[in-house]
């Protein structure tokens, strides 16, 4: 199927949905393609429940933007949550502003369960020390679901929230701690009029007023103290205008000492639900175990409400890596109007990764009559498919000893590995260090007053000197947010301080050491044995034997192997005060970097890296207010500066893409900047009038981010705290075909401390402490004002492919970069709105000189 588009429309393939009920989850998915030389928009998808459009914005349904569909078949899919009231439900497949055709294929719908919330938290929420907070993700896959969600009349668009006047969207927080106060804080990216009512309620029929906001950016608001202390609070942003907000939090402070937590749950996909003569409904929880692995168990809950007798086969099937892990079902008899319910004996995962589960009923005689699917993960960190007992006299079995290689990440909690008693064995070439943990897991808290190693004794007297083996301790870092899916919340292995006293093992706990064995050069190749000594407070000592094979090779003293990890000392978490302290510390990361052959990317820290200052070629336009300066040895056009203080720079970025499975995460994007400028041409360069052509040129070639030449024309004006700017072309110099999506007239900041604000016409940095704006303003439709968080875009889409050699020549409008005094957004919107009427009356020629352009060139 394929859906068509002008450029300028929107348009789509419809199909209603009767199943669809209000307020459950279900997943759309579908493979999508662009046309070759189709240009511009994207492809959306979502769900129409009685959906209608104010201005070109959804007010109601749910959208999706795949952004990232190019002319290879690209995967797309979605969860979202069905409105709360639903009369009609239709999916649709299309594209926005696309000029060309894109084609679709394998669509699906399908409901989605979910399941195993652990302590009522779902994703988004997390308890920290003492703190609740719920903080949304919609750009994520779960779009407009989280289980903090109870209701909602707005329609939501890819990333956001979109509210007309009177929509409403409720979400409710029951972190099972009484709260003693909260906030909100509300994103609002896109906004029209009016403001945004915060109100918040126990019991959902008396709403007490937290706060009004307005305007586009971030707003924080308190909720009345009157609603505290309670256990669930319900929040309701109410529209009393038009905008769409992108981003919620919420916080609360509890009562009691609750455990950090991070909120999780399940999501099973129901490829075949059950009839209705005989509801199925699984029972499906997965949780990691404080003594390692991950527990999952499994179940059915079904009822007969047929006439006759039901035979079903019930099971679950379990695949890791590929391969099938494990699978087991039961035969059911089940009598009409009767319900049952099996569980299925728990699973416990070992091996750290993914696990596909699928769950299936089968009725005698008709097939298969339900079947769903999910994964499940298992962090490293409660991985126990690894380590072996160490053999130990019955007198100190206690200390329960057991080691595994240093690739592993041993938990405090997990329980040592069952099995045969196996010595610790390793091997490694001559000049090679070779590294092992020695894990100690008492049943009573003890002492270690030392460990040590003997000699390690090889063949016809060949001996390897007690020196060569050092000890460090493996301590631990509290892990309070994740950063990643690979992670979890707990204490992690991490740094290797050396040991140097006695070690406290607590009970039941376990206490690695990291061992480091180095083979000299010159020493014979064989098998070497010894012993490590664990000397216990009170003169108990316990012997550990080591068993070490030495390959017939030398490594050489400098590595060819190249590898490449990243190393970053961070001042905060080790203490830094000095960089002196920096370098100290990163000398040791470096002498443990080589003594187990790793290179990192950077071979020196960030104090001892040279400093380049270009100086030439260097242009100077100076029209009064402001000085703009051109070091054409670097990409930017020009730097602002304002009283001799730099304010930022005017730089051209354009948004290239070249194909699927390229650039930025796959998805074909990239964005260039130049890396210098190649000529500065004065049209005119007098002392009323100033008008200069620049060309940046980007030379180094990647994927996504290609070669290319952009031109801009900059006019200044004496006394004018401006400059009119406009891109007139942009060439492709390399030899790979790209498409231009769009460029950017890019204003970063040079100062620290600003407050973006965007409007339809102008966006700016604000700096309220210094009463100063930088900031820029179109003079006619067809640029976007973007800026955020250190990101300066003022935008211009294009949409066009460029072969090598080709131009695209620019008929948008020019936009007037400016910096000058502004306290707040009323100065800041009086401001842009004069720089606009100059500016036009400028290049009328109709604006008088108020001084003197002056020039200096180096």
């Amino acid at each position: 199927m394929s859906v068509e588009g002008n450029g300028k429309d929107s348009a789509r393939w419809e199909c209603e949905v009767p199943f669809v009920k209000p307020m459950r989850l279900y997943r759309l998915s579908f493979w999508a393609r662009r046309e070759r030389g189709s240009l511009g928009g994207c492809v959306i998808a979502g769900l129409s429940a009685e959906r209608a459009y104010e201005e070109g914005v959804v007010v109601s349904g749910i959208n999706r933007d795949f952004v990232a569909v190019g002319e290879d078949w690209t995967k797309c899919s979605f969860i979202f949550i069905a409105p709360p009231s639903l009369k009609k439900a239709t999916i649709y497949l299309g594209q926005w502003n696309v000029k060309g055709k894109v084609y679709f294929d394998d669509v699906s719908l399908v409901p989605i369960e979910q399941m195993g919330l652990e302590r009522g938290l779902g994703p988004g929420e997390r308890i920290l020390e003492g703190i609740y907070i719920f903080k949304s993700h919609w750009i994520g896959p779960l779009s407009n679901y989280s289980s903090t969600l109870v209701d909602f009349t707005a329609g939501f668009n890819t990333n956001r929230w979109v509210l007309g006047e009177g929509k409403y969207v409720v979400y409710r927080h029951s972190p099972g701690f009484p709260q003693r106060w909260a906030k909100v804080k509300v994103w609002i990216w896109w906004y029209r009029w009016g403001s945004l009512a915060v109100e918040a309620s126990k019991d959902g029929r008396r709403w007490l007023l937290a706060g009004r906001v307005k305007g586009e950016g971030e707003h924080e608001v308190s909720l009345p103290k009157d609603l505290f202390p309670t256990k669930s609070i319900l929040v309701r942003l109410r529209s009393e205008g038009l905008m769409q907000v992108l981003g919620y939090r919420y916080e609360a402070k509890l009562s009691g000492s609750p455990p950090d937590f991070e909120g999780k749950a399940l999501f099973l996909e129901v490829e075949r639900p059950s009839p209705p003569e005989l509801p199925i409904r699984p029972i499906l929880s997965f949780g990691l175990l404080r003594e390692g692995e991950g527990r999952l168990e499994v179940g059915f809950k079904v009822k007969n409400k047929g006439k006759g007798r039901k035979r079903l086969i019930l099971g679950v099937k379990v695949a890791f890596e590929g391969e099938d892990f494990s699978a087991e079902d039961s035969i059911l008899l089940l009598e009409p109007g009767k319900r049952r319910e099996i569980k299925f004996s728990p699973l416990r995962l070992r091996s750290w990764g993914e696990y596909q589960v699928v769950l299936f009923a089968r009725e005698h005689g008709k097939g298969e009559v339900y079947r769903a699917s999910t994964s499940v993960y298992l962090p490293p960190l409660y991985a126990t498919d690894y380590g072996r007992r160490l053999p130990c006299e019955p007198s100190v079995e206690w200390l329960k000893l057991w080691w595994c290689g240093p690739n592993r990440k041993v938990s405090r909690e997990r329980m040592p590995p069952s099995g045969r008693a196996v010595p610790i064995s390793i091997s490694a070439g001559r000049n090679e260090f070779e590294p092992f943990q020695l894990v100690i897991r008492p049943e009573r808290t003890f002492t270690l007053s030392r460990v040590e190693a003997t000699p390690l004794l090889g063949p016809e007297g060949a001996r390897i000197g007690r020196e060569n083996v050092e000890f460090l301790k493996v301590e631990y870092v509290k892990v309070r947010r994740l950063t990643d899916r690979f992670g979890c919340i707990g204490l992690w292995p991490d740094p290797l301080p050396p040991i140097k006293g006695p070690i406290e093992c607590p009970a039941k706990v376990n206490t690695p050491i990291w061992v480091r064995v180095y083979v000299p050069k010159g020493v014979p190749a064989g098998n070497y044995k010894g012993e490590i000594v664990l000397e216990i407070q009170g003169g108990l000592k316990v012997r550990v034997p080591l068993k070490l094979r030495v390959y017939d090779f030398t490594l050489p003293d400098e590595t060819h192997t190249r590898t490449a990890y990243g190393v970053w000392v961070n001042r905060l978490f080790h203490g830094i005060r000095t960089d002196e302290e920096e370098a100290k510390v990163f000398e040791f990361y470096m002498r443990t970097f080589a003594k187990h052959r790793i290179s990192p990317y950077w071979p020196v820290p960030s104090l001892a890296r040279p400093r380049w200052e270009i100086v030439g070629p260097r242009e100077e336009i100076d029209v009064g207010p402001l000085k703009f300066v051109c070091d054409r040895l670097k990409g930017n056009f020009f730097a602002l500066l304002c009283g001799g203080e730099r304010v930022g720079y005017i730089r051209s970025t354009l948004t290239q893409f070249e194909r699927k499975g390229v650039g930025w995460k796959g998805t074909g994007f990239g964005w260039p900047s130049p890396q210098f400028i190649k000529s500065v041409k004065f049209i005119v360069k007098g002392p009323e009038r100033c008008v200069t052509e620049l060309t940046a040129v980007r030379v180094s070639s990647a994927e996504a981010r290609r070669a290319f030449e952009a031109t801009y024309r900059f006019e200044f004006a004496p006394g004018r705290p401006w400059v009119i700017v406009k891109c007139l072309r942009i060439k492709n110099t390399d030899g790979v075909r790209w498409r231009l999506d769009g460029f950017y007239y890019l204003i970063p900041p040079g100062m620290g401390g600003c407050k973006a604000v965007n409007a339809k016409r102008y966006g700016a940095w604000l700096w309220p402490d210094k009463g100063l704006a930088f900031g820029g303003v179109a003079l006619g439709e067809g640029i976007s004002f973007r800026l955020r968080e250190g990101h300066g875009d003022i935008y211009r889409p294009v949409g066009k492919w460029l072969s090598p050699g080709e131009t695209y020549e620019d008929k948008g409008p020019p936009v007037v970069i400016f910096a000058a005094p502004a306290k707040d957004r009323a100065d800041l919107k009086a401001l842009a709105e004069r720089v606009a009427r100059e500016a036009e009356a400028f290049l009328k020629g109709g604006l008088k000189p108020t001084g003197v352009i002056s020039y200096k060139h180096q």
